[in-house]
C-alpha cells in the first residue's frame, strides 16, 4: 500500500507541475500576443472602432487568448478619465513628454528598428490656437511636437483651451511648465528598445502671435 501511496503521489505531483507549466506558458503566450497586436493596433494608427471589430472576430477562436478584451478601449488601456488643470480661465491637459515620444517612435516603426535611429534625436515645437466653433470664442491652443525622424508622427504635449486668446499672464505659466518638462527630458535623454538616447530641441516654429508669447 505504502509503495502505491508513493506511485499515487509521485503521479499526481507530475500532472499538477505539467498543468502549471503548461498554464505558465500560456500566460506567456497570452502576454506576448496582446503586445504585439497592441504594438501593431499603435504603429499602423488603426481606429478604435476597426480593433473592436476584429477583436470580437478574433475572440470567437478558440486558439486566441481567453482574456483577449473585446474593446479598443480595454485593449489599449486608454484611460476613462483625463485630470484637467485650470488655470485663470484656461483649461488644459499636459502629457508626459517621454511617453509622447515613445508612442510616436512606435508609430514610425522603430521599435523593432531602432538601429535605424540616430543617438541624437532633433525635436521641434509648435505653439498655435485654433478656433473650435463659428458660434462660440472657445479656442484651442496646443503645444505639438516633431521629431525630425521620417515616418515620426506630430503629437501633443499639451492641450489648452480658454473663451478667445489666452491671456499672456494666464498662459505662460503653462508654457513655462511644458517647456520646463521638456528641458528635463532632454537632459536626462530616454531608453528605447534597448538603446538610450539624447533629444535636442531644434525649432520652434510659430506665427507672429503666438512668437510674441513664447518670448
Amino acid at each position: 500500500d505504502s509503495v502505491d501511496q508513493r506511485i499515487t503521489y509521485s503521479s499526481s505531483d507530475s500532472e499538477f507541475s505539467a498543468s502549471t507549466s503548461e498554464n505558465e506558458m500560456n500566460s506567456d503566450n497570452s502576454e506576448e500576443f496582446h503586445a504585439g497586436l497592441r504594438s501593431w493596433a499603435l504603429k499602423c494608427d488603426i481606429k478604435a472602432c476597426h480593433l473592436t471589430e476584429l477583436l470580437k472576430f478574433l475572440k470567437l477562436h478558440q486558439r486566441i487568448p481567453s482574456d483577449l478584451p473585446v474593446d479598443s478601449r480595454t485593449f489599449l488601456k486608454t484611460p476613462t478619465t483625463v485630470k484637467l488643470h485650470r488655470e485663470s480661465n484656461i483649461e488644459y491637459f499636459q502629457y508626459a513628454v517621454c511617453d509622447q515620444v515613445k508612442k510616436a517612435l512606435e508609430k514610425g516603426g522603430f521599435s523593432t528598428n531602432s538601429s535605424a535611429l540616430p543617438d541624437v534625436l532633433c525635436l521641434s515645437l509648435n505653439v498655435d490656437g485654433l478656433p473650435v466653433f463659428k458660434s462660440s470664442r472657445c479656442t484651442f491652443w496646443p503645444v505639438l511636437a516633431k521629431l525630425h525622424v521620417e515616418g515620426s508622427p506630430v503629437f501633443p504635449l499639451m492641450l489648452s483651451s480658454g473663451p478667445g486668446k489666452p491671456y499672456d499672464s494666464a498662459f505662460l505659466p503653462i508654457l513655462k511648465e511644458v517647456f520646463k518638462e521638456v528641458r528635463r527630458f532632454c537632459q536626462s535623454g530616454f531608453d528605447f528598445s534597448g538603446r538610450h538616447f539624447i533629444v535636442h530641441v531644434v525649432g520652434l516654429p510659430c506665427d507672429a502671435p503666438a512668437r510674441a508669447m513664447v518670448r
